[in-house]
């Protein structure tokens, strides 16, 4: 079983140096939640160190699904109004799916995850330490 180490707290609380200390005791595979908030204004906006309130998302996602050995093409309209917040835990989300079950222990570090957000993650190998 692989840990999946949270580190939250409010700005200035001392999250950064507690990750330095996990992962130079413990090497793994560590994640800021900033640098994620940086990348998806970087990729979105082109804007680096600006405040985003709210998104909202329209357009179509054309993508490939493996079907009993056929790769058939789908399109999938969407339209979504999202707040920085719950892009950013999208993000962490997807991040701890992919690394779920890989054998490796995972650290998390910055955003506020609260309880309700922890238990809206199907975690088949993670043993959560916050």
């Amino acid at each position: 079983m692989s840990n999946l180490y949270i580190i939250g707290g409010s700005t200035r609380s001392g999250k950064t140096t507690i990750l330095n200390k996990i992962i130079t005791a413990k090497p793994m595979i560590a994640v800021q939640t900033d640098a994620i908030r940086e990348a998806i204004r970087k990729a979105l906006i082109d804007e680096s160190s600006v405040t985003i309130n709210k998104l909202s998302f329209s357009g179509d996602a054309t993508f490939h699904r493996l079907s009993e050995n056929v790769d058939i093409s789908h399109t999938k309209h969407f339209s979504q109004e999202i707040s920085k917040d719950d892009l950013t835990w999208n993000a962490v989300a997807g991040l701890i799916n992919y690394y779920d079950g890989k054998g490796v222990d995972l650290i998390i570090e910055g955003m506020v995850i609260t309880p309700e957000r922890l238990k809206s993650l199907i975690l088949k190998d993670f043993k959560i330490k916050a």
